[in-house]
């Protein structure tokens, strides 16, 4: 009985029969009964975009859980543009302003992504703030300029020339290797070597690289008296900033660090090779070439 209900749920939302849903939860059908390896009905609604359907098994008692999609429902309206679901979604499961997908991206990055002007001042309007970063430290706008969504990208732009982007505080290494004019460069006054490398005092040396295609100066500052390289992450559009740190001995690639030591030293640094290798243990084996 429960799987030909859920049949005939999945049949009128697939098929738009609205008349044949309704009847189905006023007679008690379960608007949470799903086929075997089927969508739950309220995912199913919101793949469909129906907002109709949606409507009626929210209103029987149906369940905001998705059983093939990642994320909440208001991303699958996000991704799709439909804002009268997403209204829908927000109005009667308000929790799902919090949920992120698997990408830790929230629904306002999948708009962006897709180009969804509407959606994307609808969400903001909602309270979705375009400064959050997905789990690639990606905001809103830089997927939107990914995708090269001129509007949305406007409407981003305007936003965060009202709304500047959060700076976040910088690691001590980093605060004194930046300079005033630009915290992603390293001080006028550092000594340059080729190929983008600057050496810093105390036993530090940073090398600046610039990936236009993301779109982001990305700064690595090897400090080999704490043993450890830090990361700087510059957005060029934005001029958001981002940084990490590992301790040398948590980094398996050690030519990184081997390179940055060769170069401190022809700058006439006097580094010994455990700044690079656990104290106690020695430097591996030197590597065959060919």
């Amino acid at each position: 009985m429960v799987f030909f209900q859920a049949h005939r749920i999945a049949e009128a939302i697939r098929y738009d029969r609205m008349d044949t849903l309704q009847k189905l939860l006023a007679k008690g059908a379960d608007p949470n009964a799903h086929e075997e390896y089927g969508r739950m009905p309220l995912e199913l609604a919101a793949l469909k975009g129906n907002v109709t359907a949606a409507a009626l098994l929210i209103a029987a008692g149906a369940s905001a859980d998705m059983i093939y999609q990642d994320g909440t429902l208001l991303h699958i309206a996000a991704a799709r543009g439909n804002v009268a679901l997403a209204k829908l979604f927000l109005e009667k499961f308000p929790d799902m302003k919090n949920g992120l997908d698997d990408g830790r991206n929230t629904p306002l990055h999948l708009a962006a992504a897709a180009g969804h002007a509407e959606m994307v001042t609808f969400l903001i309007d909602a309270g979705f703030d375009p400064a959050v970063k997905n789990a690639e430290n990606r905001n809103a706008l830089f997927m939107a300029q990914r995708k090269s969504h001129p509007d949305v990208i406007e409407i981003l732009e305007a936003y965060h020339e009202k709304n500047p982007l959060p700076r976040p505080v910088l690691p001590r290494q980093i605060a004194q290797a930046a300079s005033p004019a630009d915290t992603a460069a390293v001080p006028a006054a550092a000594e340059q070597t080729p190929d983008g490398w600057h050496v810093l005092a105390d036993d530090r040396i940073a090398h600046v690289t610039l990936d236009a295609a993301i779109g982001y100066k990305i700064t690595e500052i090897f400090n080999f008296a704490a043993r450890e390289r830090t990361r700087l992450y510059h957005n060029l559009e934005t001029r958001a900033e981002s940084a990490e740190s590992r301790d040398f001995d948590d980094i398996a690639e050690k030519a990184p660090l081997e390179d940055a030591l060769e170069r401190l030293r022809a700058a006439g640094r006097l580094v010994g090779a455990d700044a690079v290798y656990t104290r106690g243990i020695g430097k591996p084996p030197a590597r065959r070439s060919g």
